[in-house]
């Protein structure tokens, strides 16, 4: 589980992918996570490619595009 992302299968056709989206908060400083979330995405790309069919749940806390009132809870860069 290394970067706080993972999966799990949990039949043989359904998987859960777990996504650490605080690589792509707004508040948090870009350059403390070096290049993990896009590492994370590659990750994800890569499930999703090799998947044979499989069907995924994906989760995370803060999901891509988020806002708050006016103000953007990711990085422009992730959205």
């Amino acid at each position: 589980m290394a970067g706080g992302y993972y999966r799990v299968d949990l039949t043989d056709r359904i998987s859960v992918l777990a996504m650490n989206s605080l690589y792509y908060d707004s508040l948090r400083d870009p350059n403390l996570a070096g290049d993990s979330g896009m590492m994370q995405m590659d990750w994800l790309k890569r499930q999703l490619r090799e998947s044979s069919g499989r069907k995924f749940i994906i989760l995370n806390h803060v999901y891509a595009g988020a806002r708050y009132q006016t103000f953007s809870m990711w990085n422009d860069y992730a959205n």
